[in-house]
């Protein structure tokens, strides 16, 4: 979560009003919040390069509110706002309707209440104000939520991933990868749902692996799409979900699905790190507030 842009430059503050511009103008936009942010570094080394020149690449998580007006198609939304990146920012939107996200905050939903407080408008068309959340929910009952949401979800992604190793072995690589794309979507429900309290329902892998940046999991380095082959291999899982069930000509082969399997199964053991390490906080957290309460109890 962040409030201020201070880790940016100049120049990059501009390229990222210009980015928002343009947002706007393509989008019936009501408001754009940053909720989170990362500058990632390209440097070119070698004998035919300027050797340290470094580049940096501003992601951005946004929350996206439409106008009330806007009946366009979420994904429609989403493919357009794909166009707008560039190579010096790119984003990772969630959209909704500013009555949608303050219904969510009056509940005291974890998620859209962190926005409220941390969050950093970057475009307001109205005089509409989000709510201010009345609903204090202590640090000891959500990480018990979290936990639980945690266990659920993980569970179901593990189970995914033992039914696809179950088709792997009876070589119905159709299946297996169908159900290795359903692993990562419950993985990533588990570790997003956990730790910032948001409930994603995507089924498409690439917009997946963005959401996970923002809880520290590069998801993109086990699936880089950067040649040929990894194309291939990013494209066979991205596409199962739905060829899988409707295309009668879908085929894997025996070693593609290997590769796959391989690669999600990594990708849980990463995941479960990340969770890991957020509990680890969560858990001095609750310590340093328990010794905390103790302290004013024995001085009272």
């Amino acid at each position: 979560m962040l409030n201020t842009l201070e880790h940016l430059t100049p120049n990059q503050k501009m390229e990222l009003d210009q980015f928002v511009l343009n947002v706007k103008t393509e989008i019936p936009t009501d408001k754009i919040i940053c909720y989170g942010s990362r500058l990632k570094s390209k440097t070119s080394l070698g004998c035919f390069f300027n050797d340290g020149n470094s580049n940096y690449h501003l992601e951005c998580d946004l929350l996206l509110i439409l106008k009330e007006e806007c009946k366009w198609l979420i994904h429609e939304i989403l493919d357009i706002l794909d166009k707008q990146e560039n190579e010096y920012i790119s984003a990772t939107f969630i959209i909704y309707r500013l009555n949608t996200v303050n219904e969510a905050i009056l509940i005291g939903n974890r998620f859209f209440v962190n926005i409220q407080r941390k969050g950093l408008p970057l475009y307001d068309s109205t005089d509409q104000l989000l709510f201010q959340s009345a609903v204090n929910i202590e640090l000891a009952d959500w990480v018990l939520v979290a936990e639980n949401d945690w266990e659920r979800l993980h569970k179901k992604a593990i189970d995914f991933l033992k039914g696809a190793g179950f088709y792997k072995g009876q070589q119905n690589f159709e299946y297996c990868v169908f159900l290795l794309h359903q692993s990562i979507e419950q993985i990533a429900a588990a570790l997003l749902l956990s730790i910032v309290g948001y409930r994603h329902s995507l089924h498409n892998t690439y917009r997946i692996i963005k959401l996970l940046q923002q809880v520290g999991l590069d998801a993109a380095k086990l699936f880089p799409a950067n040649t040929a082959e990894e194309k291939e291999i990013f494209s066979v899982l991205r596409y199962s979900y739905g060829d899988a069930r409707y295309n009668k000509d879908y085929t894997v082969s025996k070693e593609m699905a290997g590769v796959i399997y391989g690669r999600v199964k990594q990708l849980i053991k990463d995941a479960e790190s990340v969770y890991q390490w957020h509990k680890e906080r969560w858990q001095e957290k609750l310590r340093n507030e328990s010794s905390t309460l103790s302290a004013v109890v024995v001085n009272s």
